[in-house]
């Protein structure tokens, strides 16, 4: 490694040593332009991550939901996930206390808005064969301002 002579400069665009006025790489537009001020690096703050706990708390409502919930009132927000398959979750959005039909096990009410997509039935489908022998589950769609059982 060469030591520079005391004389030498660090171009602030090329960063490169040179010796004189200018820098021979730059042009001479560039050269003559005062060297911006560097850009002080931003502090980011560290924000610690909460852990994430598990709640049993209510999900929020979407419009569909909050209808179902005003003409179903002992309907009650289902909190959990229920796992089916080898690695599926589905989450439904109500739960009641009987079946309509003088069943015992509690109801898992999933209600859809106009349009169903074809994944939304398959969950609903494959989580109730996976779970149909502990829970009874509906499906209903409000269409044409009524409620109306899928399934």
């Amino acid at each position: 490694m060469t030591a520079l002579p005391a004389n030498a400069r660090l171009c602030h665009r090329c960063a490169e040593h040179y010796i004189g006025r200018a820098c021979p790489k730059c042009p001479p537009a560039l050269a003559s332009a005062s060297p911006a001020a560097p850009a002080a690096p931003r502090a980011v703050p560290k924000l610690a991550a909460a852990p994430r706990v598990r709640s049993m708390e209510a999900p929020a409502l979407n419009k569909t939901e909050q209808r179902w919930q005003t003409a179903n009132p002992s309907h009650i927000p289902f909190p959990m996930s229920l796992r089916w398959g080898k690695c599926m979750a589905y989450k439904p959005d109500f739960m009641g206390a009987a079946g309509l039909l003088g069943s015992q096990r509690p109801v898992l009410v999933e209600v859809k808005g106009g349009h169903i997509f074809d994944r939304d039935i398959v969950r609903f489908k494959g989580c109730s064969a996976e779970w149909g022998w502990l829970f009874e589950f509906q499906l209903w769609q409000w269409k044409d301002a009524k409620w109306t059982r899928l399934y």
